[in-house]
């Protein structure tokens, strides 16, 4: 996976700046992520609600490179926007510290893009 993270630095800087992590000072665009502090995680504790039974469950997410003698990235579904969700494999689970400005919790992931759909080929042997 780690050609997943070439260019890492530029694009959180991108992500930083495009979700106003630095609202409180607009004037000042992160540049390369100058001073930010990034801590990795193994796992993540998800509190959410099922929609089988509506009661509160919680998974634990690995995305850890060396789990037992291999490799484990766990995969999730996310909601990109109030109707829109997606398949996604965790690549990196992480904090960020932007120095006087925010802390923020995110995730870079692999999004599995196929998208599945009616087929358009015509079986012409019926």
């Amino acid at each position: 996976m780690d050609g997943a993270f070439v260019g890492f630095h530029k694009k959180l800087s991108h992500f930083c700046n495009q979700c106003n992590c630095d609202s409180h000072y607009p004037s000042h665009p992160l540049n390369q992520c100058f001073g930010m502090q990034i801590r990795e995680y193994k796992y993540l504790k998800v509190n959410y609600e099922s929609l089988a039974d509506w009661k509160v469950t919680t998974d634990y997410l690995q995305c850890n490179p060396m789990f037992h003698g291999a490799p484990q990235y766990d995969c999730a579904i996310i909601q990109l926007t109030e109707v829109d969700v997606t398949f996604v494999c965790l690549i990196c689970i992480f904090s960020c510290q932007i120095p006087d400005i925010c802390s923020i919790n995110l995730a870079y992931v692999q999004p599995f893009t196929a998208r599945m759909g009616a087929t358009h080929q015509i079986d012409h042997e019926l």
